[in-house]
């Protein structure tokens, strides 16, 4: 936890001034808390996060669009067509990159050491949690690559490597490689070099939670018990 809080100071994430100096009437109070997660690689992390649930978001815009799968597919079959190779990376501490617009204070937890516990810790990054901080990071992202002379396109492909030491310039990107998992989506290529989409990853999370709450599921060579025949069933149709 002091590893986390830590990482987002160096980030320059907070303001920190003593309760009589309190914030001006148009910020809002909000809490701090940690979250605890397991990764996919048995790596485990304590993730601090901003109760953005908490504020009125009145004024504020919280959209942001997601890329569909079939655009990601698409974009799988062009790079193949055009014989291009594809890149992902994760970009790390990704929303902390960029400000918040929300003006939203806490009170530091213990998490924050002795020395600055019980001070109040105002939010100058776009912390995990606010409501606002996905549209940001979008929008900062979109700057960052209009900088470098990219602009909206269904259609136009550029060489991958070239592109990531550019935004490699910007962001701190790990785990650089051709993509593997997007969406509850695996990809991979075949002997041909044509990529495959699948959800194996998907449905072995999905059948785990079930299993947790359910039990073991028996495994069976169909996908219905022999002798059931669904379309010849005549029980009558169910009332409003």
């Amino acid at each position: 936890m002091a590893k986390e809080v830590k990482a987002l100071q160096d980030m320059e994430c907070f303001e920190f001034c003593k309760h009589e100096n309190r914030t001006g009437k148009e910020y809002q109070k909000i809490t701090l808390h940690m979250n605890f997660d397991c990764k996919q690689d048995g790596r485990r992390k304590a993730q601090l996060v901003a109760g953005g649930h908490q504020i009125n978001l009145l004024n504020h815009d919280v959209y942001s669009s997601t890329v569909k799968c079939i655009n990601i597919c698409l974009l799988h079959a062009i790079a193949h067509s055009a014989n291009m190779e594809l890149l992902c990376g994760d970009i790390d501490n990704t929303y902390v990159n960029v400000y918040t617009t929300e003006k939203v204070y806490a009170v530091a937890n213990p998490e924050f050491g002795s020395g600055l516990q019980g001070k109040l810790v105002i939010l100058c990054k776009a912390l995990y949690g606010l409501a606002t901080s996905c549209t940001r990071f979008h929008d900062h992202l979109a700057d960052t690559l209009r900088s470098m002379n990219f602009v909206p396109t269904r259609f136009d492909c550029n060489d991958a490597v070239s592109v990531m030491d550019q935004i490699q310039k910007v962001y701190t990107v790990k785990s650089i490689g051709p993509p593997e998992y997007y969406l509850d989506n695996n990809f991979k290529k075949d002997s041909k070099g044509r990529w495959l989409m699948g959800c194996k990853k998907y449905i072995t999370k999905a059948l785990t939670h079930v299993q947790t709450l359910f039990g073991v599921l028996s495994k069976h060579d169909t996908p219905m018990v022999p002798g059931n025949y669904p379309e010849m069933d005549d029980s009558p149709t169910l009332n409003d």
